[in-house]
């Protein structure tokens, strides 16, 4: 539980500076293109309104990977078995050729 409002409170606080910011440049996108075609300025708040619920959403996600790769790390590494060829090979060096 305190995880998960972390998470949320990471994506608020982001979301606080992140929109504002999207919506200046969208909003002076717009403002540039006053003179354009509507559908210019349809697609620059369209994308604004599209990066404003991504952007913020990076770091949470980013937050959420690193903490389930840590309590998946395995603590106990994994012996790999030597190869029976490696071994053979040791045991035949010991007697060299004469």
């Amino acid at each position: 539980m305190r995880q998960s409002s972390e998470l949320l409170l990471t994506y608020l606080l982001n979301a606080t500076w992140q929109v504002l910011l999207i919506t200046a440049a969208a909003g002076l996108a717009s403002w540039f293109l006053r003179q354009a075609p509507a559908r210019y300025r349809h697609y620059v708040w369209t994308s604004a309104l599209l990066l404003a619920f991504v952007i913020p959403l990076i770091p949470v996600i980013e937050n959420a990977v690193e903490s389930v790769s840590v309590f998946s790390t395995r603590t106990n590494p994994v012996k790999v078995a030597e190869s029976p060829v490696k071994n053979h090979c040791r045991q035949i060096s010991k007697y060299p050729m004469t």
